[in-house]
């Protein structure tokens, strides 16, 4: 089914009537009027608005989301909150498609118990749910595994329609609402961070945590649900540097720091960067540092 231009992979709308209580630190909303789609983009859609509030989140595709002639930059891993009644639409970037999960809802009970604990987290939760403006933010490599993890649950439910199926799908759903509220909470302090500014910082993060593991920028994008040359193009951006030469001095910077701080011997140090050929190690760390790593710990001990 097409509509707004949205080719509509999957619809649910069985739970519309069903009411799910959401606990937010001491407060208790009942959220009711639950629709869930799954739609595929493959151009420009059309203007449209809802009577009630969706959450869009973007698995696949880049391209720009525009809210009340307001532009926003759209990459896999962002949420946009779409209060209700406002006009929206979206236009994929050139030669691509999107692949996106939209959840439309409405507040009908708001129950204000105190602010005890995490007064801070529960007050921009509830304000970000009775927000009358768009809100977007990206979430964190691990929170996205979260979310789309959720996200194949609810899928999977949907698809078999097994005994007992709606209770099983209102406990994903609020397990997925409940990801998507922690990535709020998540957010950076510094919201003059672009959208490019916070992949690069995941990116470099995720390269970081994953020094011993020898990863192409095809299985970094495909983690990121970007395409290979536009994660490319990223890190070039940034760093000057081929992802694979980015990523080597990474491991360089942080054998550097192993020779300088340990007395490993080298060859276990190449292993931690997950380089196990001692040779190609030793030519690797010459080409960007200019010495062999036997001689820069040699002048380091002189210092």
């Amino acid at each position: 089914m097409e509509k707004y231009g949205y080719i509509t992979i999957k619809t649910f709308q069985a739970i519309r009537e069903h009411k799910f209580p959401l606990f937010i630190g001491e407060n208790l909303l009942i959220i009711s009027n639950l629709q869930l789609n799954i739609h595929k983009i493959n151009s420009p859609t059309l203007p449209h608005s809802h009577p009630d509030n969706q959450i869009i989140y973007y698995i696949k595709g880049s391209g720009k989301e525009i809210i009340e002639k307001r532009e926003y930059e759209i990459f896999p891993g962002t949420l946009v909150f779409i209060p209700k009644r406002k006009k929206h639409l979206f236009i994929p970037s050139p030669g691509t498609s999107a692949e996106i999960f939209t959840l439309r809802f409405e507040i009908i009970k708001n129950t204000i118990s105190g602010f005890q604990k995490e007064e801070k987290k529960s007050l921009s939760i509830l304000k970000f749910f009775y927000s009358k403006k768009p809100n977007l933010w990206v979430a964190s490599f691990k929170r996205k595994n979260e979310i789309e993890t959720f996200i194949n649950k609810i899928k999977e439910i949907l698809e078999k329609k097994g005994f007992g199926y709606l209770i099983a799908l209102k406990g994903y759903i609020l397990l997925l609402l409940r990801e998507y509220l922690i990535s709020i909470t998540e957010r950076k302090i510094n919201k003059k961070l672009s959208i490019k500014d916070k992949i690069f910082m995941e990116i470099t993060n995720y390269l970081k945590d994953h020094i011993d593991r020898k990863l192409t920028s095809k299985d970094v994008a495909n983690l990121v649900g970007l395409s290979q040359n536009y994660l490319q193009k990223i890190v070039k951006t940034y760093t000057g540097y081929s992802f694979s030469r980015y990523f080597n001095e990474i491991k360089i910077d942080y054998a550097k720091k192993l020779l300088k701080e340990t007395t490993l011997e080298i060859k276990e140090i190449a292993g931690k960067v997950g380089i196990y050929d001692f040779n190609y190690f030793s030519r690797l760390f010459r080409k960007i540092e200019g010495v062999s790593p036997s001689k820069f710990r040699n002048s380091t001990l002189k210092d």
